[in-house]
């Protein structure tokens, strides 16, 4: 396989011959611009340790007209290699879809435009345990480098809508932008400013790289 292959950042599934060599090529090009990837990202003012509310944010079921969604600011310090995302769900029953996707404000006007290859879809029936992830690029994961990202969660069930666990609201709110049960399904621009508004409370949603050496997610 050629060198353009490497270069691509596509990753190859870790039993192919060539994933050593794309592996290599991916380390050594990171190695010049910091220590090391990231190993996940929480929303951000969260922590691992934070404990629900034991309230949920509702996004509604798209029943044609648009799904609820949520907009999560998150910082990447360093690169990441996203793997997946996971969401804390407080449901227990009937199936349940969303879709998930990360967001760049490139222009600080409130309109955000996609990261490539960033999309990920959800579908399962409660009853495995409430945290819930979905691959990112049909399993390949996509290199994100640092700075502010926006992950975006929008149901996509047509009867069913999806609860997200939030956590106590901060002293002086605005950790998130919710919208208002009607959005569209996630393309190459979200307009945050005008079809969202600010949230008080955090939500338990995750970014996750791949683990190192193996590519398994860390979850």
């Amino acid at each position: 396989m050629t060198t353009q292959y490497y270069q691509s950042l596509e990753r190859p599934d870790p039993g192919d011959p060539v994933y050593a060599g794309w592996a290599q090529d991916v380390a050594d090009r990171l190695n010049g611009l910091t220590s090391g990837l990231q190993p996940w990202a929480y929303p951000l003012g969260m922590t691992g340790n934070d404990a629900g509310s034991g309230g949920s944010a509702n996004l509604a079921a798209d029943s044609g007209a648009g799904g609820g969604a949520l907009l999560i600011p998150m910082l990447l310090s360093g690169p990441i290699h996203v793997g997946s995302y996971s969401v804390y769900q407080t449901d227990v029953s009937l199936a349940r879809s969303g879709e998930f996707r990360l967001y760049r404000d490139a222009l600080g006007e409130g309109v955000f435009t996609e990261v490539a290859n960033s999309g990920a879809t959800l579908s399962f029936t409660p009853g495995g345990g409430p945290q819930t992830s979905a691959e990112v690029n049909g399993g390949s994961g996509i290199i994100v480098p640092p700075g502010i990202v926006y992950l975006g969660l929008r149901c996509t069930h047509a009867s069913n809508a999806l609860n997200v666990l939030r956590g106590a609201s901060p002293g002086l709110g605005n950790t998130s932008f919710v919208g208002d049960g009607t959005q569209a399904a996630f393309g190459a621009e979200v307009d945050a400013k005008t079809d969202y508004a600010p949230g008080a409370q955090f939500h338990f949603l995750r970014v996750n790289g791949f683990a190192a050496g193996d590519g398994a997610d860390i979850f």
